[in-house]
């Protein structure tokens, strides 16, 4: 299964996509004057972030499992919680200095909702 703690190299492989989603959620903040497509309602940038922290999120969920050897799930969803949440507010703080861009506590709010999404979807996949 995905989700097992095997080699170190099963691990390190299991580590790429926490790492590929923060370069790519770098690159899309790096943007000037970057906006999401039109969806058709007002707050969908918010769900866009949303989105995107969801699978960062998960991503982040997987490496921490897979390198916490005997740790409780719990153990897992804190640090992961707690490392994607710091991310996102480094992704904001870094926004802040992009030409176009700006940072905002809802679009902090937003990230923490799919963060949370994701802990309660991991959760879910281990229980399987």
């Amino acid at each position: 299964m995905f989700f097992r703690r095997d080699t170190l190299q099963d691990r390190w492989i299991r580590t790429l996509p926490v790492i590929g989603a923060s370069v790519v959620i770098f690159w899309v903040s790096s943007m000037p004057d970057a906006s999401p497509p039109d969806i058709g309602f007002e707050w969908q940038d918010k769900v866009f972030h949303a989105a995107a922290y969801l699978i960062y999120a998960l991503a982040m969920f997987l490496a921490v499992w897979v390198w916490s050897a005997l740790r409780p799930v719990t153990w897992t969803l804190s640090v992961g919680g707690v490392l994607s949440a710091v991310y996102a507010i480094s992704d904001e703080w870094h926004q802040s200095f992009v030409p176009g861009r700006h940072a905002t506590v809802d679009d902090v709010v937003a990230d923490l909702v799919g963060i949370i999404l994701a802990a309660l979807l991991f959760r879910s996949l281990l229980r399987r």
